[in-house]
């Protein structure tokens, strides 16, 4: 009964999980889901398009919000911000992100060279937020020359985080390649804290396997999800009854998934100009669909409910 003892986490990505995803999400039967990365700095300077992505009701909850930055001082008066005026139930620290642009700026996978540095801002959002979850999401390392795991979980576990959340890939990796669960087995035996594993995790089966190669606290689900924001109850009923929910991801069915998260934009935001913001997650209701090359030809021109129903017409064949 591996489900009585999994936490199943919505992964936080950029650009798909907004307001509207995250209510799927859990409608979905995630535990618990995550804003998208959200900068420190824009947070303690006030900046309008930051605070926006601070915006939460009450349907999305519980959430987490997912900071990032690379000085302990401003991600410490971030948190003391989101503590405050957001009161989500957790702060997670962004450590894994691999983006160039990021990490030039010394923040996500970038930190992972400097644990000592990791430490500081640990403490520093743990006193600000004495009461929440402050879980950190990182990567075994840069590349696969050397694993840091061994020199950052001690420092992370000493410093206060309840949760950490491994990507199985390395920075340089991005997202590529197979993940590699073996490196949750190391993880899981050097800390009493919960590991969460983020890659790999495409179905149901997926689930199960990781669970008893790695021994792991929780699941933590991100690409699989967006076509498929219902993948949390279809784990939660395989783990607990073995039920094949193979079928609940077919062609049909995602594209009803699509209609949904259509109007559930259309309703968060009380404008159809919304379903401008639907266009990232489109590819993945399309994957292997009928005429797909033809319709994400004309992802970029989605504004309206009628273009969605024109792309739902054109692959629904």
């Amino acid at each position: 009964m591996e489900s009585l003892k999994t936490l199943l986490l919505m992964a936080p990505m950029a650009g798909i999980t907004d307001g509207p995803f995250r209510i799927l999400a859990l409608r979905g039967g995630a535990d618990l889901v995550f804003t998208e990365m959200i900068s420190a700095r824009g947070i303690v300077w006030q900046n309008p398009k930051t605070l926006a992505m601070l915006k939460i009701t009450p349907s999305e909850r519980p959430i987490s919000v997912q900071i990032f930055g690379d000085d302990p001082e401003i991600i410490g008066e971030a948190s003391r911000y989101v503590y405050r005026y957001v009161k989500p139930e957790g702060i997670d620290l962004n450590f894994s992100c691999p983006v160039a642009k990021i990490r030039r700026s010394g923040a996500g996978a970038e930190l992972l060279k400097n644990p000592q540095l990791l430490k500081m801002i640990v403490r520093q959002v743990r006193r600000v937020a004495p009461d929440i979850i402050v879980s950190a999401k990182i990567r075994p390392g840069i590349n696969k020359n050397e694993n840091l795991l061994k020199k950052i979980i001690p420092v992370l576990e000493d410093a206060g985080v309840d949760r950490i959340t491994i990507h199985c890939r390395y920075a340089d990796d991005f997202h590529d390649g197979v993940a590699d669960w073996s490196i949750i087995r190391q993880a899981v035996k050097m800390t009493k804290i919960p590991i969460i594993v983020s890659g790999g995790i495409n179905c149901p089966e997926d689930a199960r396997r990781c669970l008893k190669e790695t021994g792991c606290g929780g699941l933590m689900i991100g690409r699989a999800a967006i076509g498929n924001w219902k993948i949390f109850n279809q784990i939660k009923r395989y783990l607990n009854n073995g039920q094949d929910t193979s079928r609940e991801n077919s062609p049909d069915k995602r594209l009803k998934n699509l209609s949904e998260h259509a109007k559930t934009i259309i309703a968060y935001y009380g404008t159809e100009t919304a379903l401008k913001k639907i266009r990232p997650a489109l590819p993945y209701y399309l994957l292997n669909l009928p005429n797909a090359r033809v319709a994400r030809r004309i992802i970029s021109q989605v504004e309206t409910m009628e273009d969605i129903e024109k792309i739902v017409a054109l692959v629904n064949i």
